[in-house]
């Protein structure tokens, strides 16, 4: 039996206004894959997904245009101001912070192979000035 995605488990709880017997019973659906529970915790689990992959997208698309701090702020004030319940907090703020790094990763591999070109262009410069 494949567990759901803790995301899918919160949302479902959420969903049935915590009620616990038919959470349960809407979780066992989706595990075991009965009749019409298992289609709405199916269109659950896919609209998680969905959502997760959205935000994803965008912010992966859009990190080469987010340059400056001030943009990283808005999109995380932005965020936050969307979401319902502080599981929902901790996701975005992990996704986003994880997000961030991979661009501060990838800008500073950047710079380094600009920084190796321009050194290597230097000692060309150097080398040619010495022979004149």
């Amino acid at each position: 039996m494949l567990l759901p995605d803790l995301q899918v488990v919160e949302l479902v709880v959420e969903t049935h206004d915590n009620k616990n017997d038919d959470a349960i019973q809407n979780l066992h659906a989706l595990c075991l894959g009965s009749n019409l529970k298992a289609d709405e915790a199916r269109s659950l689990n896919a609209t998680v997904l969905s959502n997760e992959n959205t935000i994803e997208g965008e912010i992966l698309g859009n990190s080469r245009t987010f340059q400056n701090g001030s943009s990283w702020v808005d999109l995380f004030v932005q965020d936050m101001h969307n979401v319902s319940n502080w599981d929902d907090v901790r996701g975005k703020a992990t996704m986003l912070l994880e997000a961030f790094e991979k661009n501060v990763i990838d800008n500073s591999m950047t710079s380094k192979e600009e920084i190796g070109l321009l050194k290597e262009h230097l000692q060309c410069v150097l080398k040619d000035n010495n022979i004149l």
